[in-house]
């Protein structure tokens, strides 16, 4: 089997929410009637993606709700403390009033800094998107190995395989195909059309 997964549990992501145990999917792999060649080919295409996007995943959806929750906390705040605040005079030292000021200025710098960084990371798109490709993966690799659905008369593992790779790389081809066109492309604001510009002027001049 493969070297690359290691078992040390430490190093082991066992999801709660989902169900997902890399170490015991490992196991119920090496115990299928599939080739060693097989087995290692799930292991490296199927197994790591899983567990790489579940990290993904994961990872996406803390940084999503920490940056909303701080643009949400920080624009509370900082009316309230705007409604406090009048500049210092340079003369005073560190008083409450200079305090508030200073407090002011560094709330709103964290919320402008937290919002522009969601926005051009997009946290939320990429949790989204990772969480519904790694549990089609899933879905994919148990029903291949419970032998369900579109496996159910492929007469066992081995003779199922080629249509359970198949299946695995249109998936991370479609994937692909998603990250590029909705997550890594920036947005661009649509100009207005020659052809509406046009329309517009004709109405105007009918008027």
């Amino acid at each position: 089997m493969p070297t690359s997964l290691k078992n040390s549990k430490k190093d082991r992501y066992i999801d709660p929410l989902y169900g997902f145990d890399v170490d015991r999917i490992k196991t119920i792999i090496e115990k299928t009637d599939l080739p060693e060649r097989e087995k290692d080919l799930m292991c490296f295409r199927w197994l790591v993606r899983v567990e790489n996007m579940e990290k993904d995943a994961r990872k996406s959806k803390i940084r999503h709700y920490t940056s909303k929750m701080i643009i949400i906390a920080g624009s509370a705040i900082v009316p309230v403390l705007a409604s406090m605040n009048n500049p210092p005079e340079v003369s005073t030292g560190l008083t409450a009033q200079t305090f508030i000021y200073y407090a002011t200025l560094l709330v709103s710098m964290i919320v402008s800094v937290s919002a522009g960084v969601h926005e051009f990371f997009r946290f939320g798109d990429r949790w989204r998107h990772y969480r519904g490709t790694v549990e089609s993966l899933k879905s994919e690799g148990w029903h291949f190995i419970q032998q369900t659905g579109r496996y159910r008369n492929v007469g066992g593992h081995t003779k199922g395989y080629k249509r359970f790779a198949e299946r695995v790389e249109n998936i991370l081809n479609t994937e692909r195909e998603r990250f590029m066109n909705d997550i890594a492309k920036e947005k661009i604001k649509e100009e207005p059309t020659s052809d509406t510009t046009t329309a517009t002027e004709v109405k105007k001049a009918d008027t």
